[in-house]
């Protein structure tokens, strides 16, 4: 009987998904919404315009930054398959 591989062994012999890595990612993701609105607000000295553009911008980042959280925890969820599994890897 085969023994279940722990998540340092799955994928191509190491470990599958960083830690560090994926708060990485999230974290860039994030930021960019804010620097994106604020850099937009101060250009052209504060014009009202170019603020409401601003908040367009980062609006629309918001269901890109849901979407792309949702499929990372689809991809852990399906690559270690329990939640006990992803708690041994996200204590």
């Amino acid at each position: 009987m085969r023994e279940d591989p722990g998540p340092e062994q799955v994928g191509l012999g190491y470990r599958a998904v960083s830690t560090v890595g994926v708060t990485q990612d999230v974290l860039v993701r994030f930021i960019v919404g804010y620097d994106i609105l604020m850099d937009c607000w101060e250009r052209p000295l504060y014009s009202k315009y170019a603020f409401l553009g601003a908040l367009r911008s980062a609006a629309q980042m918001v269901p890109y930054e849901v979407s792309i959280g949702l499929i990372l925890i689809v991809r852990l969820v399906s690559t270690f398959g329990s939640a006990k599994a992803i708690a041994r890897i996200f204590p």
